[in-house]
This record gives C-alpha cells, structure tokens and sequence, in this order.
C-alpha cells in the first residue's frame, strides 16, 4: 500500500471518529499519526491530521490542547481552506465568515463540504453561517435532524 493511500485509510477512519462523535478514539487514532508515525504522503496531509486532531480536542471541550496544536504551527502561507479550519477553531466567526466569502462558491470548500465536515458542527447552527452560506450559494442552509433532533448531515460513502 502506498503512503498516499495509507494516509487517505487513516484520515477516513479518523473523520468518522469525528462524525461519530467518538473524540476519544479520534485523539487516539490522531495523536498516533501526528506524534509516532511523523510520516506522511504530502504537507497537505500532514495539516488535514492536524486540523482534525485539534478538532477532537475541541469537541471535547479541551481547548488548552487545541490551542497547542494550533499555534504549533504556522498556517500564513495555507490555502483558504486551512485558514477557514483555523478560524472556526479558534471560534473566531467573523474571520470565519470572511474566508467563506473570500472562498465562494466554486473555491476550494464547496457547499456539500459545509454540510459534511465535522469542521461546522458548531458554526452551522449561527446565523452568521447561515445568511452567509445562502449569500454564497442562493439557497437557504438546511440542517436535516432526526427523530431525536441531532443533525444526521454525514458524510455519505
């Protein structure tokens, strides 16, 4: 297996951790890729385990770690997407916002994005994001919930 396709494995079983609400296992799962293996296909991977890493953090309401992971980096020279992540992390909405209008609606997060990554969660629920998302895409953002009022927006295989 190649280590394009290994990382591609262990991001997929760390992103439904992450939709599963599994956080525990996902911090795991994380810090095993970030602190024991230190070797990955791209930059770009190395950043996406990183950012949902911290994000495992953050739902778990660890927001020290978060932070450690964060600012251990320097993320000036990443694409929007990055800084889009580091913004909502950080719950800094109005950075947040900005990037989404900057990103558009063909940029690099695209709106099923916004519906899938565990990376929303929180935002999606604001007003911000909302009137935001339907000036970007001309439709109003739509949360579907089941029975038990808990978003059932996942990533479909």
């Amino acid at each position: 297996m190649s280590l394009e396709k290994a990382d591609i494995c262990l991001n997929n079983i760390a992103y439904d951790l992450l939709l599963d609400e599994r956080y525990d296992l996902a911090k795991i799962i994380l810090k095993f890729a970030n602190q024991t293996i230190k070797k990955y296909s791209s930059e770009e991977m190395r950043r996406i385990f990183l950012i949902n890493e911290a994000l495992a953090y953050k739902f778990s309401s660890d927001k020290k770690k978060l932070i450690e992971i964060i600012e251990g980096e320097d993320w000036s020279a990443t694409g929007d997407r990055f800084k889009l992540a580091i913004a909502i992390i950080k719950d800094n909405i109005q950075e947040a916002i900005k990037i989404m209008k900057k990103i558009g609606e063909n940029g690099e997060v695209k709106k099923i994005d916004y519906k899938d990554w565990p990376l929303f969660k929180d935002i999606k629920g604001t007003k911000e994001f909302q009137e935001t998302y339907e000036k970007i895409f001309g439709e109003p953002y739509i949360v579907m919930t089941d029975i038990s009022d808990k978003p059932i927006d996942k990533k479909l295989k």
